[in-house]
């Protein structure tokens, strides 16, 4: 949100799973940066009552790699209303809910229209539903090459030699 807000986009709310007083460390700083640039907070029982325009897109960032379980509590009710509510999804890196190394989809599970996968591509994010990944983009950030280079080193710089953003399905 921080980073669009940067690029000249305005509207962008965030809706929390937890309380802001919760976060730490870099979590915390991006919070308070997206509030400086001028983005806002939603409570998710009142995004069906507000004005979002018909190109609204939703950006799913509750959970990344490593879940082996279901998601529960408030990050399971919220995963369930994100699918409710019918608007476009774009998950980061993966849906939340989907095991990134099996593919296993637990449930609840965000349904993505697009995956912006970051680096290396997971293996779940290829085995997984289709219907939940949605379009598979990858793209390099600065840890593509300083991470992961040496292990995938020619094969990440043939996936990103012409753009930095890659679509793989």
């Amino acid at each position: 949100g921080r980073i669009l807000l940067g690029r000249g986009y305005r509207n962008i709310k965030l809706i929390l799973s937890h309380s802001p007083e919760v976060m730490k460390g870099v979590a915390s700083e991006q919070f308070d940066l997206f509030l400086k640039f001028g983005g806002s907070l939603i409570h998710k029982r009142d995004v069906l009552t507000s004005d979002f325009a018909p190109n609204t897109l939703l950006i799913d960032g509750l959970l990344g790699t490593g879940i082996t379980r279901s998601p529960s509590g408030v990050v399971g009710e919220l995963i369930e209303e994100v699918n409710k509510w019918g608007f476009r999804v774009l998950s980061c890196d993966i849906p939340s809910g989907l095991n990134h190394s099996t593919g296993e989809a637990y449930e609840p599970c965000i349904r993505a229209k697009w995956t912006l996968n970051y680096h290396v591509v997971k293996s779940g994010q290829v085995k997984g539903p289709r219907d939940l990944v949605g379009s598979l983009w990858t793209c390099e950030t600065n840890l593509t090459f300083t991470r992961f280079g040496s292990d995938f080193g020619k094969r990440l710089k043939m996936l990103y030699a012409s753009k930095p953003i890659v679509r793989i399905t």
